[in-house]
């Protein structure tokens, strides 16, 4: 290795930084991949939800949560097919008296680790096309600025940018019932 820049605690990667042929940083870009969901719940079971013309059940995992000076907080974590559920908060079904929750879907989910093989690649880059196909596998929204010892500049926006069922407005919540699903396609960042 032979660069210099910003990393990851014990990660042999150099996201923001430079080497001998290429410079590179990024900043949180603003990529429309993540939406919020409306969740019906099922009102004899509040652990369930209605998925496809089916009621399906939760996934939730506790979390310990140590508090400085004070006792360890424990929070019950629950998460439908789009994601956490993240109102209300904390989400107790037991005690719930709405009929619906708002779940959070990242299109990114259990892909960042991807992303480091695209760092990789854009630290060992000696020009813009290595570069280029580096910036191509980093799955997370970011704006991502280049130059090189040839004087050559670029851009590139990163991430997955999912394509949305036909019909529905992404800047509201969206049914979580099935209807409203992405396509499993991605467009291109613009």
């Amino acid at each position: 290795f032979d660069m210099v820049g910003m990393a990851f605690p014990l990660l042999p990667i150099i996201p923001i930084g430079h080497n001998h042929h290429v410079a590179w940083s990024h900043m949180v870009g603003m990529c429309d991949n993540v939406d919020v969901y409306q969740e019906v719940l099922n009102p004899l079971d509040r652990e369930a939800y209605l998925f496809n013309g089916k009621w399906l059940r939760m996934e939730k995992r506790i979390e310990q949560i140590k508090v400085a000076g004070g006792d360890t907080k424990e929070i019950t974590i629950y998460r439908t097919i789009h994601g956490p559920v993240f109102s209300p908060f904390p989400f107790d079904p037991k005690t719930a008296t709405a009929d619906k929750v708002y779940s959070k879907k990242s299109a990114h989910w259990k892909l960042e680790a991807l992303s480091a093989d695209g760092w990789w690649q854009m630290m060992m880059a000696e020009n813009t096309s290595e570069f280029g196909k580096g910036a191509a596998m980093i799955m997370t929204s970011l704006h991502t600025s280049y130059a090189d010892i040839g004087g050559n500049i670029g851009y590139w926006h990163t991430g997955l940018n999912p394509e949305r069922a036909q019909g529905y407005d992404p800047r509201l919540p969206l049914p979580g019932a099935g209807q409203a699903e992405w396509t499993g396609r991605y467009l291109p960042n613009a």
